[in-house]
C-alpha cells in the first residue's frame, strides 16, 4: 500500500516501529475474543492410555501367535493326510523297504521312502505305523521324518 504511513506505537513503550499498516477507513474495529488457554491431560489419564495400550498390544500378540500356531498345525495336519493318502495303497500293496513314493506337502514336492514299519496289536483297531525318510527335491537333503500310522493294517517290514 504505497502512500501510506505506518502507525505510531503509542507513547511510553518501548520498541522499533510498527510494521503493520493501519486498517483502512470504515473497518470498525471490535473487541476481540480472548482465547482460554488449552486444557493440560492429566497424569493419571495419560498412564492409564498407557496401561490400557499395553494391555492392548499384549492381547494382540497372543492373539496372532495362536492363529499363526492354528495355520501352522492345519497345514500339518493337511501334510500329514496327503502323506496318509499316498502311503496307505503302497503298504496295502505289501512294499519292501527302501521303496520310494512322491508327494506333493505345502513345502513343495517330496519324496517317501519306506525304512521300516511297526505293528501294534494293542491298540484297537490294529494299526501299522510306518518309518519314512522325506527327501527334499530343492535341496536333495533329507527333511524331518514322519511316521504315519494306517489304521487296520498289519503289514511288518522288518529293519
Amino acid at each position: 500500500m504505497p502512500g501510506q504511513s505506518l502507525a505510531p506505537l503509542p507513547e511510553g513503550r518501548p520498541g522499533a516501529q510498527r510494521s503493520i499498516p493501519p486498517l483502512p477507513a470504515g473497518i470498525p474495529i471490535l473487541p476481540g475474543k480472548i482465547r482460554k488457554p488449552a486444557k493440560q491431560v492429566s497424569g493419571c489419564l495419560i498412564v492409564f492410555l498407557a496401561v490400557f495400550g499395553v494391555f492392548g498390544l499384549l492381547w494382540l500378540y497372543v492373539w496372532y501367535s495362536d492363529y499363526r500356531n492354528d495355520k501352522e498345525n492345519q497345514r500339518n495336519a493337511d501334510d500329514d493326510r496327503r502323506v496318509l493318502q499316498a502311503l496307505t495303497p503302497l503298504m496295502v500293496a505289501h512294499a519292501p523297504k527302501g521303496t520310494r513314493i512322491p508327494v506333493t506337502l505345502s513345502d513343495g514336492p517330496r519324496i517317501l521312502q519306506v525304512e521300516f514299519t511297526i505293528v501294534h496289536h494293542e491298540r484297537k483297531p490294529v494299526q501299522t505305523c510306518v518309518w519314512l525318510t522325506v527327501f527334499n527335491l530343492k535341496t536333495g537333503l533329507r527333511d524331518t521324518p514322519r511316521v504315519p500310522c494306517i489304521p487296520r493294517l498289519a503289514y511288518a517290514i522288518k529293519q
